[in-house]
C-alpha cells in the first residue's frame, strides 16, 4: 500500500471520529461560498512531494487540476408534507467502477429530524443502494457541534457518509444511499435546498488515488431540492 493511499485510508478514520461530526476545525471550506478562506486542500496535501524517513519536502506542493470528465454527484429531488416521513438520496452517475471510497458531506433544511441508529453516539439510519451494492464498510454520522457559519447562516443541517470498496469490487453508477428524515407537523410550504459541504478531508477516490477526478467530482456535484407542499 503506498503512502497515498495510508492517507487516504487515515483521512476515513479521521472522517469517523468527532473531527468531521461535531468536532471543530478552522479551516472549513466550501465550494459555495468563494470568500471562504482555507488551509491548503485536500487536492494539495495528497499530491505534494512523498518523503521517507527524517526527509521533509523542500518542493511546493503540486496544484492538481480537474479533470475534463469523471463521476457526477448529485442529491435527487424529493417532496414530502408537514408530518411526513421524507426519503433523501444521494446519487452518482459516470461512475461505474471509476471510484472504491467516499466520505461526504450532505446538507438538509435544519427543521428536518434525522431518523437517527444511535442518538447518543450520532450514527445515523441509511440504506444503501445499487452504486454501494459491493461495499466492504459504510458509516453514517450525524454533524451536530460546531457547525460553520456558512451552514448555520442558511439553516443547514449537515450529515456526513463515508463508503469502501475492496479488492475487485468498485462503486457502481445509479443511487448510492438514502436517508430518511421526518418534516415536522409545522413546516411551512416552500422549496428548500439539498447539498453538499465541502471539508478538505472529503474524499470520492479510485484505486489510483486519481485526485484530478476526484477534483472534479468535487467541482461538479449538482444540488437537489426538497419541496414541502
Amino acid at each position: 500500500m503506498n503512502i497515498r493511499k495510508i492517507f487516504a485510508a487515515a483521512v476515513v478514520a479521521l472522517m469517523l471520529t468527532a473531527v468531521s461530526c461535531g468536532g471543530k476545525k478552522d479551516n472549513y471550506v466550501s465550494p459555495f461560498d468563494s470568500g471562504s478562506e482555507s488551509s491548503p486542500s485536500l487536492f494539495d496535501e495528497m499530491s505534494s512531494a512523498e518523503t521517507t524517513g527524517s526527509e521533509v519536502a523542500t518542493e511546493a506542493p503540486v496544484v492538481v487540476e480537474a479533470a475534463e470528465d469523471g463521476p457526477r454527484l448529485y442529491m435527487k429531488d424529493a417532496v414530502a408534507s408537514p408530518g411526513e416521513e421524507v426519503e433523501i438520496t444521494m446519487a452518482v452517475e459516470n461512475s461505474m467502477k471509476k471510484w472504491d471510497m467516499c466520505g461526504i458531506h450532505v446538507t438538509y433544511p435544519d427543521f428536518l429530524e434525522c431518523k437517527m441508529m444511535d442518538e447518543e453516539e450520532g450514527f445515523i439510519e441509511y440504506e444503501t443502494k445499487e452504486a454501494s451494492s459491493h461495499r466492504t464498510g459504510a458509516v453514517g454520522m450525524i454533524w451536530r457541534e460546531g457547525l460553520p457559519e456558512a451552514l448555520t447562516s442558511k439553516n443547514l443541517g449537515c450529515i456526513f457518509f463515508t463508503e469502501t470498496f475492496s479488492g475487485t469490487d468498485f462503486g457502481g453508477e445509479g443511487d448510492i444511499v438514502t436517508f430518511t428524515f421526518k418534516v415536522p407537523e409545522d413546516a411551512q410550504p416552500g422549496t428548500y435546498p439539498l447539498g453538499f459541504y465541502y471539508r478538505d478531508s472529503d474524499m470520492f477516490i479510485d484505486t489510483s488515488q486519481d485526485l484530478a477526478m476526484q477534483k472534479y467530482v468535487f467541482e461538479n456535484w449538482r444540488e437537489g431540492t426538497l419541496t414541502i407542499e
